[in-house]
């Protein structure tokens, strides 16, 4: 494993987080609006609706509060640096919570799944194995990452600064 520190430029790293963020925030809406109408195809209770709105809802918020403190990390080279060391911070505490509480989500809803009489529908497993699949894909991407984040810092300001 390669644990060589990284110097980041501050204020390519807040650029780079707000173009993220905008692709994030609009990969979001396009996710909850397909889940939704998804949903209501197949007659689901307006409660599932209601909660996929509020997951959309909670990502979008998300995004623009990334948004806005990166924005905020552009102002100065003290800025930039505490945006370095808070997205470092924040990507530490999200993947080991995201690495411990995937995994728990994934059983606790096959038990549910398994214990429910009359059994559920194939269309629930169905819905259960890619839900499965995409907590795996980001268990995955959540270990590269935080190999990653570990070795972030922010670099010095050159002497023009």
């Amino acid at each position: 494993m390669n644990r060589t520190i990284r110097a980041l430029d501050p204020h390519a790293f807040a650029r780079g987080t707000i173009a993220a963020s905008k692709r994030h925030l609009a990969q979001s809406v396009a996710l909850a609006a397909v889940v939704a109408a998804l949903n209501a195809a197949i007659g689901a209770p307006t409660i599932h609706l209601v909660g996929i709105g509020m997951i959309g809802a909670a990502l979008v918020a998300y995004n623009l509060v990334r948004i806005r403190n990166a924005k905020r990390g552009l102002q100065s080279a003290e800025a930039g640096r505490a945006f370095v060391r808070d997205q470092r911070q924040s990507h530490l505490v999200r993947g080991k919570l995201y690495l411990v509480v995937s995994p728990l989500l994934i059983v606790a809803t096959a038990i549910g799944l398994v214990r429910e009489q009359p059994s559920v529908p194939v269309a629930a497993w169905l819905g259960f194995v890619a839900c499965a699949a995409f907590l795996a894909h980001g268990w995955v991407w959540w270990v590269r990452a935080l190999r990653r984040v570990r070795s972030w810092h922010a670099a010095e300001p050159s002497p023009q600064d």
